[in-house]
């Protein structure tokens, strides 16, 4: 008997999740790219760790991600594939260029400094 009920909390909680991710995707945050002038790619410590295509994909540290840009921040969202080109819950960094470095100051004014390939 007890087997049963957490077979049927289980099945809930998995058709709640479902339910979220599908209403998330819905008021998620339009990710196409923005700013043409970080398009390429991005080292920091020497390895290659941003890649930035034009239209809104790429990659992060080897993973899919999808980009954008709204005046001077840069939002990214590392799980692509839950929303396709929207994302419930981008992470965005002020960002500044300056010639070949890239330059992002996110929460606390944590910042971190990218060179372009």
């Amino acid at each position: 008997m007890l087997r049963n009920k957490k077979v049927i909390v289980l099945s809930v909680v998995l058709l709640l999740s479902a339910s979220l991710v599908l209403v998330g995707c819905g008021g998620g945050m339009a990710m196409d790219g923005g700013d043409n002038e970080l398009v390429g790619e991005w080292d920091w410590n020497g390895s290659l760790y941003y890649t930035f295509e034009a239209g809104g994909s790429g990659t992060m540290a080897g993973s899919a991600m999808r980009w954008s840009t709204d005046g001077n921040v840069l939002s990214i969202c590392g799980t692509p594939a839950s929303c396709g080109s929207n994302c419930i819950l981008p992470t965005h960094w002020d960002y500044e260029l300056n010639e070949d470095e890239l330059t992002l100051t996110g929460l606390l004014n944590m910042t971190f400094t990218y060179t372009r390939r």
